[in-house]
């Protein structure tokens, strides 16, 4: 005879919900569609559906009007960037559906270009979606093309990331300027005071985390120099490339601070192919801790950004806007990893 424990568990109805939270089924019906009723029964089926792990049936919910509970969240295409940088991205998406499933809605992820036809493709991909609410990812959150196909079609916008214009969407953000002038600051109080940076692309976390980091040298009476300034594009090689041009000035830094994890990597190994051990000859400091490079060099000092915490709170200021709530502006804070691959420079110790 087979074990009832092991028998498939029902997946609970919109019935139980009713019966658990002590309502009618219309009223459960009400809340998960988004239709006001009053707080104290909003408390108790939210209480029922989060206790019996109810899952609306989204399909339902389309043919019956309304809401359709799904929320996309539009990305630029495939680049070397985004490849190198998959495990970030990875971890800013587990966010988003995390926070869906919490809130019995679903997430649908579309790409286009940013490029010259981006409004073009936007509309095309926007007549595709019977979406509620739309999640822009940079540098199509900066865009203003972009941006009005997507106000014209009347759908509820947040930005993640935008470099400029906060007061025009909800957006979400890290506070790249602070995080980067803190990191900066460590590194500057281990004696180094010739910090080469290995910058980002031309998008809003690039732009903070170079204020951050000119900040932090003019605050300490530390001249910036455009030489140990060198471009990247958050890809290791980038970051490569950028490492073996800095290294090679007549005066090369003793410390290398590159805008993301992938890059610092790179600079490593420019390091390495010159000779140079880390951190005994050269400083390295990189930012995002992600899993990948964490995994390969566990003592990296960096900054730490709660990327899930991000994607979670990109889908509470959609479904804000949803609700009928006031525009909001999230920063979320920073965490400096110190690590080990900042110490004091040679002619120091």
């Amino acid at each position: 005879m087979p074990d009832p424990s092991h028998a498939p568990r029902r997946r609970p109805t919109i019935k139980d919900v009713a019966l658990a939270a002590g309502v009618s089924f219309k009223t459960v019906s009400r809340v998960t569609n988004g239709e006001t009723v009053g707080a104290s029964l909003k408390a108790k089926v939210d209480e029922a559906i989060s206790t019996l792990g109810y899952r609306p049936n989204l399909a339902a919910r389309r043919m019956g009007g309304g809401r359709s509970h799904l929320i996309s969240f539009i990305v630029f295409a495939m680049t070397d960037a985004t490849r190198d940088n998959d495990g970030f991205v990875m971890a800013l998406e587990a966010g988003m559906i995390a926070r869906c499933q919490a809130l019995g809605y679903s997430l649908a992820i579309e790409m286009v270009d940013a490029g010259s036809n981006a409004a073009s493709e936007m509309v095309g991909v926007l007549r595709g979606l019977e979406t509620d609410a739309i999640i822009l990812a940079p540098p199509l959150c900066d865009d203003p093309s972009v941006l009005a196909a997507v106000q014209q079609s009347g759908k509820p916008l947040v930005r993640y990331g935008p470099a400029a214009d906060f007061g025009r969407t909800p957006y979400v953000t890290i506070d790249d300027e602070g995080a980067a002038f803190e990191l900066t600051r460590y590194i500057l109080s281990r004696g180094h005071t010739r910090i080469g940076f290995v910058e980002g692309p031309e998008a809003g976390s690039a732009k903070g985390r170079r204020r951050g980091y000119l900040r932090a040298l003019q605050e300490a009476g530390v001249a910036a120099e455009e030489t140990l300034i060198a471009p990247g594009s958050y890809t290791v090689r980038s970051g490569e490339r950028a490492g073996a041009s800095l290294l090679a000035l007549a005066k090369p830094p003793t410390a290398i601070f590159a805008a993301n994890d992938m890059m610092a990597f790179g600079v490593r190994r420019a390091a390495e192919a010159r000779g140079l051990k880390v951190p005994e000859d050269l400083s390295i400091a990189g930012f995002d801790n992600i899993d990948a490079i964490v995994g390969a060099w566990p003592d990296l000092t960096t900054i730490r950004q709660p990327v899930g915490d991000v994607g979670a709170a990109c889908i509470d200021a959609a479904v804000a806007r949803l609700d009928g709530k006031p525009d909001i502006g999230i920063v979320l804070p920073c965490e400096l990893v110190p690590g080990a691959t900042v110490v004091k420079p040679r002619l120091h110790r």
